[in-house]
């Protein structure tokens, strides 16, 4: 383990107000019940299974009992155990929005839309920035309530969205904007091809990534680009969350990447790199092309998280 501030004694990891104090109640409550939340293991990306795995946490930011591993073979940082399908599923139509976004269920979410607006007009500059053609239809997994869409929309993109949360959905809906509520899989059946799918802090949700990546090589258009933007693990040492892993760790988060580990999953699923940086704010393209082979960046990942942990301790005295 990173340090003994990790073990799981049930305390939260950062500051929560009383909205999110009774989300996080609720669902430990629930938890513990074990009816309607349900735990597995899994192998990592690079085939490694629980022998490879070095525990560096057993709790996140709020406080739930929550294994974060590294895998020696190949440095991927995941949750692993981790909730089923189903049970995220339920999670985030019931305890995510007051939780994570600090929204309530019968809040007015037009804060949420206008920080995303901020947002979708910022990838929208980094995508001009990167694609030398023109971009005509855009979709996003996990939109939530379409504010980065609506940038788009506004300089003539056809534009799509979808998500889990309803309660999101129906704010941007009545914006005018055409945003479903579901898994990304449901559109293939349209025979839609989209130039730009957009993954804003989703990637790092996805369970199967498998699956999930092969519904994106089906919607992209023959020029279509990914945008991949995730939380960089490396990105703690240059200052992110407070250089405090505890902040960071999130039980919604099955994988924590660096870009090196990012491009080991995307190479392997046909997907190429076409630029990035660790932040992480990333493009890439579907080429068909696999790579079997991951490059370790276990040692690299090792220092960077006992620099920040103990840097993050410095600044505490």
């Amino acid at each position: 383990m990173i340090g003994n501030r990790f073990i799981n004694d049930g305390k939260e990891m950062i500051y929560l107000n009383d909205m999110q104090k009774d989300a996080r109640d609720e669902f430990l409550e629930e938890y513990n019940k074990g009816e309607l939340y349900h735990i597995e293991k899994y192998k990592c990306e690079c085939g490694s299974d629980v022998a490879d795995f070095d525990i560096l946490a057993e709790k996140d930011r709020y406080g739930f009992p929550v294994h974060t591993v590294i895998c020696r073979n190949c440095g991927l940082v995941m949750t692993n155990e981790r909730m089923t399908q189903e049970s995220y599923d339920y999670f985030y139509n019931h305890i995510f929005g007051r939780l994570y976004r600090n929204v309530a269920v019968e809040e007015n979410v037009e804060k949420v839309f206008r920080g995303e607006i901020e947002r979708g007009e910022e990838i929208f500059k980094f995508v001009k920035k990167n694609i030398d053609h023109a971009v005509e239809r855009v979709l996003e997994i996990g939109c939530a309530a379409g504010g980065n869409l609506a940038w788009f929309a506004n300089v003539g993109c056809e534009v799509v969205g979808i998500d889990l949360d309803d309660k999101y959905l129906s704010f941007g809906r009545e914006k005018g904007l055409d945003l479903r509520q579901g898994h990304s899989s449901k559109l293939i059946e349209e025979g839609k091809k989209f130039d730009l799918i957009i993954l804003n802090h989703v990637f790092e949700h996805f369970l199967d990534l498998e699956k999930e990546l092969k519904v994106i090589q089906e919607l992209l258009s023959d020029r279509g680009s990914v945008y991949i933007a995730v939380p960089g693990i490396k990105d703690l040492a240059n200052g992110a969350y407070g250089y405090n892993l505890g902040a960071y760790l999130q039980n919604a988060h099955i994988r924590h990447f660096s870009l090196g580990t990012l491009n080991n999953i995307m190479e392997k699923y046909g997907f190429h790199l076409y630029c990035g940086n660790e932040t992480i704010v990333s493009l890439f393209h579907y080429t068909g092309k696999r790579k079997k082979e991951f490059k370790n960046y276990y040692v690299d990942i090792m220092r960077i998280l006992f620099y920040v942990e103990n840097h993050y301790l410095n600044l505490q005295k």
